[in-house]
């Protein structure tokens, strides 16, 4: 368990060092949230040199925001997903036509093309879901 414990630690550190690279980048190619960089200037009493820092802790600190609402939108549309197809899945069990199907080769065929539908779905919704974020996240 303390094993555990310490890979998740470690884990931890890594990503986050990643998000302090990836927010060096930003400040770097001169992309900044105005919203962000006015709480380090107050935070640092107008002292833009201390105001550096603290910006690029409170954009790491935002980036690890936009992924644990990005995971628990994600999650939340899987699941609203899984409960919409079941209930279709569900209703339509009892399809006379599939029923009726000569073969499973034809079976399968039907079984295929509604597995591809139900992943083009899906695509469509993360992609939504994508698109929402990063609105969100370039305003």
């Amino acid at each position: 368990m303390f094993a555990k414990y310490k890979i998740n630690t470690a884990t931890a550190r890594l990503f986050e060092e990643k998000l302090y690279e990836h927010a060096l980048a930003e400040v770097d190619s001169g992309e900044r949230r105005n919203g962000l960089w006015a709480k380090a200037i107050a935070e640092c009493s107008g002292n833009e040199a201390q105001a550096q820092g603290a910006y690029l802790k409170f954009r790491v600190q935002s980036m690890k925001d936009e992924i644990l609402i990005e995971q628990t939108m994600t999650a939340w549309l899987k699941q609203q997903a899984e409960e919409d197809f079941g209930e279709l899945r569900v209703r339509a069990t009892p399809v006379p036509e599939v029923e009726q199907l000569e073969g499973t080769a034809e079976r399968e065929r039907v079984g295929f093309i509604t597995k591809v539908f139900n992943i083009f779905i899906m695509v469509g919704v993360v992609w939504v879901l994508a698109a929402i974020i990063h609105f969100l996240s370039t305003n």
